[in-house]
């Protein structure tokens, strides 16, 4: 029979084996919540850099380009005729409602 000093110094290095482990998994599970949270980050600049330089922004040119590539011809805007709602609605045969 063992003595009962011999079973405390037992008991009490698998306690602080247990305890280790469970210490190492916490640091383990830390490092890789780092590491992911760092990989999230470092993708987020990416994609906003990405977005920034492929995206354009358009600038530059003076008459704007529909999605063919040719350019679309200045138009005029035509001047105010009517600006009497009333009046513009009777003169194109329609009829002005409020709800």
């Amino acid at each position: 029979m063992t003595s009962r000093r011999e079973e405390k110094d037992q008991r009490r290095a698998e306690r602080i084996a247990v305890e280790e482990h469970a210490a190492r998994a916490e640091r383990r599970k830390r490092t890789l919540g780092i590491a992911a949270g760092a990989l999230l980050g470092a993708a987020a600049v990416a994609a906003v850099v990405i977005a920034l330089t492929v995206g354009g922004g358009g600038g530059g040119g003076s008459t704007p380009k529909d999605p063919i590539g040719s350019t679309v011809p200045k138009v005029s805007i035509p001047p105010v005729r009517a600006t009497d709602l009333k009046a513009a609605a009777a003169a194109a045969g329609c009829r002005v409602r409020s709800f």
